[in-house]
Order: structure tokens, then C-alpha cells, then sequence
């Protein structure tokens, strides 16, 4: 039997994205990428524990990751040498990736600028008596785009 994308309710297509996305291993990345903002975000410390790293996410990012989620992915960063583990425990990031970390949070706040003066030009365009910034930051209550370098956003909706 064949089914059209208009006879699966919108949850059963959300779950198919969601199993699909998976396979594709978007979400370790993604969660690799942030695992290593914690650490950027710490650069004044030597070593981050799974639980300070949990917790700085939490703060930083409202993400609340599974400690064993951390744990498994950690344990990939450890492997590609991204993360190094000194003693027991404790992690630290490689100099290596916390530079291609910084590189990378500049590269998302410079496209978040270009975004940002793109929308100001397209919205005055088409609606010039729209207020710029109280319309871009509707925009941004209700998408929130998280950027972890050029080859995973994440777009959540509120």
C-alpha cells in the first residue's frame, strides 16, 4: 500500500524525521559540538567533570542532556582526539579543538549578523513602516537556532 505525506498525521511524520535524522547522526554531532562549548565556555579551568559539563549546558544552552548521553559522546571526542581525560573522571579539550571551537562561534555570530542586516533589508523592502528589531525579535521568541560550526543547525520552536 502506498501512502501519501497528506494520510500520515503530522506526529507520525515528526517520528520518521526524528528516526531518520538519527540515522544520519545528526544528533551526536550536534551534542559533540556543544560538549565542546562547555569546555570553551570553561577555558579558565583545566578539567570539566560529565556533571559540570551537564550543568553548564543546562545554564548556558536550557539543554538538559542524559549524563550516560554525555558520558557516550565524550568517549567519541576522546577517540577522535578532540577531548583528552587526565586523570579519572575529568576532561579537558584539546587547544586544537577549542580553536576550531572559537573559530566557529565567530563564524555563527558573523552570519547571525548578515542574517540579521538580510531580514532588515528583505522586511523594509516589502514592509517599511515594520519595526526592524521588534520584528526580528518576534522572529527569534519563536525560532530559536542553535549553531554548533558549518555542518549542524538545530532549529527549535517554541
Amino acid at each position: 500500500m502506498l501512502f501519501r505525506s497528506k494520510d500520515l498525521t503530522p506526529e507520525v511524520v515528526a517520528l520518521v524525521h526524528h528516526v531518520e535524522l538519527n540515522k544520519a547522526g545528526w544528533w551526536d554531532a550536534a551534542v559533540q559540538r556543544l560538549l565542546l562549548t562547555a569546555f570553551h565556555h570553561h577555558n579558565d579551568k583545566l578539567t570539566l567533570s560529565i556533571l559540570e559539563i551537564r550543568e553548564t549546558l543546562n545554564a548556558r544552552y536550557s539543554i538538559d542532556l542524559e549524563l550516560s548521553t554525555i558520558r557516550e559522546q565524550l568517549e567519541v571526542l576522546v577517540a577522535s582526539g578532540e577531548v583528552v581525560q587526565p586523570e579519572p573522571a575529568r576532561f579537558k579539550a584539546s587547544e586544537k579543538a577549542l580553536q576550531a571551537c572559537e573559530l566557529e562561534i565567530l563564524a555563527a555570530t558573523s552570519l547571525e549578523v548578515s542574517v540579521i542586516a538580510r531580514f532588515n533589508e528583505i522586511l523594509l523592502k516589502h514592509c517599511p513602516t515594520a519595526d526592524p528589531d521588534l520584528s526580528w525579535s518576534s522572529l527569534s521568541i519563536g525560532f530559536s537556532f542553535l549553531s554548533f560550526g558549518s555542518s549542524v543547525q538545530i532549529l527549535i520552536t517554541f
